[in-house]
């Protein structure tokens, strides 16, 4: 396991890339941003514990992590690298906070275990040609209520074919 102490605030470039023996990382809410292949390629790695105020997930941060079945992403994060979770072959679900603006290209492409992805954006993300590549359109994504139609005509999410708002439940 791997423990970032609470006085980093940025996670460089290539940090722990290759770190193929962490099976899970635990990243404070101290930490900002997390750079470029900073633990791409840590193959074992099944847990991440990301931090509350992380703002930014740069290119490749955790590609071909392909043991790593989920990822909860921090309210706080504004944009998502290029690459950032390539090739994460056993990623089940996603959810995109509402602050994200940015995802890059093949950011989740070959994320082929993908079963339904979460925008909580009202006005969706900026996304790239392939940024979701080898992710079945099909799947559920699910939006904000009364953001279905907005979803539906935005470049490149209206690839997706079942944009639907999230089942709720009210009790009186």
């Amino acid at each position: 396991d791997l423990v970032i102490p609470n006085t980093v605030d940025t996670i460089k470039d290539n940090a722990f890339c290759y770190g193929t023996k962490f099976k899970s990382i635990t990243i404070p809410n101290s930490v900002i941003s997390i750079g470029n292949q900073a633990f791409g390629d840590c193959w074992e790695l099944e847990t991440i514990n990301l931090g509350n105020n992380i703002e930014h997930i740069g290119g490749a941060a955790f590609n071909n992590c392909s043991k790593l079945t989920s990822i909860t992403l921090p309210e706080s994060l504004i944009t998502i690298g290029s690459t950032a979770f390539y090739a994460c072959k056993k990623l089940m679900s996603v959810v995109i906070p509402k602050n994200v603006t940015q995802i890059g290209n093949n950011a989740f492409e070959y994320c082929y275990s993908l079963e339904s992805i979460t925008c909580e954006a009202v006005e969706p993300p900026t996304i790239e040609e392939y940024t979701f590549n080898a992710v079945s359109k099909s799947i559920p994504v699910y939006v904000p209520c009364g953001s279905v139609e907005t979803y539906k005509v935005a470049p490149l999410w209206n690839n997706f074919g079942n944009i639907q708002e999230p089942l709720a439940e009210y009790s009186i």
